[in-house]
């Protein structure tokens, strides 16, 4: 996003505004969650000699979560880090064109990401943790594909909305 250049979803419909401050929270919901089986961890490893062997494992697969969750919102608020050379070299004229190429390739991405998501998670679909023995593994492999899919909505309807 370049100064002075509004977010893509920046008014949009209630409705996706919402949805992007729900999986803002959800994310930040995680990260406490991560920071919480983490400390108890250390206290319980290196204060009391007790360590959990879930912990490790939840820590892992929650902090998977939190990257894919933010990098949709990053998405919606079109902040992600970017190299711009190019596109400061070129003249005026070509950068909507480039632009159109940037997001097509960002899109290919997030849909590479969706399906290969997909598939490792209907591979663990019937795994269960190690540590963990009632949690099927699944729900932790649905972060890619769930993640990609929430970047490919804000990326269109940012680009409905003419987003550039």
């Amino acid at each position: 996003m370049n100064p002075g250049e509004p977010p893509d979803l920046v008014g949009a419909p209630a409705p996706v505004e919402r949805s992007v401050r729900i999986v803002s929270i959800l994310a930040s919901l995680f990260l406490a969650g991560t920071v919480l089986v983490t400390t108890m961890q250390v206290v319980l490893r290196y204060g009391f000699n007790y360590p959990q062997a879930w912990a490790e494992e939840v820590s892992r697969y929650l902090l998977a979560w939190i990257i894919l969750l933010g990098a949709a919102v990053a998405v919606a608020h079109r902040s992600h880090i970017r190299v711009d050379i190019v596109e400061t070299l070129l003249p005026d004229r070509l950068r909507p064109p480039l632009s159109i190429v940037q997001r097509a390739f960002e899109l290919f991405a997030y849909a590479v990401l969706f399906y290969s998501g997909c598939i490792v998670a209907w591979e663990h679909r019937a795994s269960r943790f190690y540590t963990i023995a009632d949690a099927p593994q699944v729900l932790f492999y649905l972060a890619a594909p769930a993640g990609a899919a929430l970047m490919v909505a804000y990326l269109i309807l940012g680009l409905r909305r003419g987003g550039r």
